[in-house]
């Protein structure tokens, strides 16, 4: 039997740089203004153009870019980024027959009000750090998924952070610790449950006031109460208390992805047995007239680092991220199948959830429960037993051509 040659292609524009701002008066909050980097791909019949001469069916990626610009000054009102990428999906995937689908990324350089005197400025801005980064798929039949997130959000607490009781063998030196620096870069992606365009809603729900809502929510629980603060056993732990108060905090909200690289503050001590005065007190001889009992009591302290002098790197980092997800639903008992296939879909991807779904049928294991202990507004969490994740992982692992990795799922953690 003769080979088949099949192709699934897609093209598109990266890199558009656009700005748009709305000029509005004082008394209304001033001018706005956003940039934003966007790249839109769109998924169409276009083959001839692959197997021969025939470019009848390419929608020029210059035509694309040209877009970005229209369909930004068209916007006469302020827009999120998020509803300006289902604008250009719409665009593409109706008004050219061939292509049947459209995603669009953007990124938006953070340009900040800044305040004088205790006052926003109505036309002046500073540049921030963290992005905000979306990504809509918007497909012809107007079915649609859009995802928000977070990049290069730098969070650090001097104290309050420990790491203990982890595996010890014979490759292991790091110590147990209850006391130490925590730092991260966190990049936060989270998923919005409107699946149609018709879904999205109208004015009263702003996807650029909910990315400051989350983020705030990250942080709040992240540092804990200003006075005191919040104890993390581990950045696993603070990981799944930050992505659980984001999806208890916003129903809008249906699932929530975090990274959180560890980055690494190691304490400094030069002392030792050799050289124990690498670390010079104050002399008297520099001008300065001290007893020799404060001298001495100077030196003493000086030799000694005390968690004070650290050595910032992150390379190596370890890398711990998550994807939490919450079901919600009434005062109803749910088919634990299908609760099930969400969860392998989650986990492995749809294709993949699909065939071990048809699997797991059988397997009496394969139990889920439903506690009723965290309740929110009628809202059940729905928790899978690691039963559940160990027959996926297993199942897929045999009857997956070249093996599985662990590291595949939707947990991965390393230190």
């Amino acid at each position: 039997m003769a080979d088949r040659l099949e192709l699934q292609g897609r093209h598109g524009k990266s890199r558009v740089r656009v700005s748009r701002v709305w000029r509005r008066p004082a008394a209304a909050g001033g001018h706005v203004i956003v940039e934003w980097n966007v790249a839109v791909s769109v998924v169409s019949d276009c083959l001839p153009s692959y197997t021969s001469d025939d470019n009848s069916a390419i929608v020029a990626t210059d035509s694309i870019k040209n877009t970005v610009y229209v369909k930004a000054k068209e916007c006469t009102e302020v827009i999120s980024m998020e509803e300006f990428a289902v604008i250009l999906g719409k665009h593409f995937t109706s008004l050219y027959p061939q292509v049947s689908e459209a995603t669009v990324t953007i990124t938006e350089r953070p340009w900040e009000r800044v305040v004088v005197d205790g006052k926003p400025h109505s036309h002046g801005f500073k540049l921030g750090v963290e992005k905000h980064v979306t990504e809509v798929i918007v497909k012809k039949s107007g079915n649609l998924l859009i995802n928000s997130g977070i990049q290069g959000y730098s969070v650090l607490k001097t104290t309050q952070s420990g790491f203990e009781k982890f595996v010890r063998d014979h490759y292991t030196l790091l110590p147990d610790t209850r006391e130490r620096i925590v730092a991260t870069e966190v990049t936060a992606w989270w998923r919005y449950p409107f699946e149609h365009v018709s879904q999205i809603p109208s004015k009263s729900f702003c996807f650029t006031q909910r990315y400051q809502d989350v983020k705030k929510v990250l942080a709040d629980t992240f540092f804990g109460p200003p006075d005191v603060g919040v104890y993390s056993p581990s950045v696993q732990n603070t990981l799944y208390l930050m992505a659980k108060e984001v999806l208890h905090r916003f129903p809008d909200i249906a699932s929530v992805q975090l990274r959180m690289p560890n980055l690494h503050f190691i304490p400094v001590n030069l002392g030792n047995k050799e050289n124990p005065g690498l670390v010079k007190s104050p002399r008297a001889n520099g001008g300065f007239q001290f007893t020799s009992r404060f001298i001495l009591s100077i030196l003493k302290h000086a030799l000694e680092f005390a968690d004070d002098v650290y050595l910032p790197t992150d390379e190596p980092h370890g890398t711990i991220e998550a994807t939490c997800f919450i079901v919600r639903f009434g005062p109803i008992v749910l088919n634990h199948k299908k609760v099930e296939h969400h969860i392998t879909e989650a986990l492995l991807g749809p294709n993949m959830g699909r065939i071990i779904q048809s699997r797991t049928e059988s397997m009496q294991n394969s139990i889920l429960r439903l506690e009723n202990k965290e309740k929110s507004n009628g809202v059940l969490v729905i928790v899978h037993t690691c039963r559940i994740v160990r027959a996926v992982l297993t199942m897929s692992w045999s009857n997956r051509a070249g093996g599985f990795s662990e590291y595949e799922s939707s947990t991965r953690a390393g230190h």
